[in-house]
């Protein structure tokens, strides 16, 4: 039997579920609200802008054995606020490029959300992680 992110993360485990939705959507909205402030000022400085977060920030960009996700999972493979405040911030720069690193759905692919926004998803299993690209700058 496999482990779930929710009896491997001490700060998620015995919670019911509400208590699980309630903490996570929490976290998800902290996250944002920490994440605009360095966003902002990097679309103030920078054209191409690359942002890791753990969690796919779209449903595009939920990868499961090769397809996307489906809507029962969906609250639990992304973050919502994340893709809100990503999704504004590259409508509000049409000329800035954003490229999103993220995992934790365990399957790979890319999406392209808008012109100058995508989301690579990068796969991996427990214990195993694996390189999804190497970049040069």
């Amino acid at each position: 039997m496999s482990a779930s992110d929710f009896d491997l993360i001490e700060d998620l485990r015995g919670l019911t579920r509400q208590e699980l939705v309630t903490k996570l959507f929490y976290l998800g909205r902290q996250a944002a609200q920490e994440a605009r402030t360095v966003l902002v000022e990097a679309l103030a400085q920078y054209p191409r802008i690359v942002m890791a977060t753990h969690y796919p920030p779209f449903q595009d960009a939920c990868w499961h054995e090769g397809s996307i996700s489906n809507k029962e999972w969906l609250p639990w493979f992304t973050c919502k606020a994340m893709g809100e405040l990503l999704l504004a911030s590259a409508e509000e720069h049409p000329d800035r490029q954003i490229l999103v690193l993220c995992g934790h759905t365990h399957s790979r692919g890319k999406v392209d959300i808008l012109p100058n926004l995508k989301v690579w998803t990068g796969g991996a299993q427990y214990g195993a992680p694996e390189i999804a690209h190497v970049f040069q700058f």
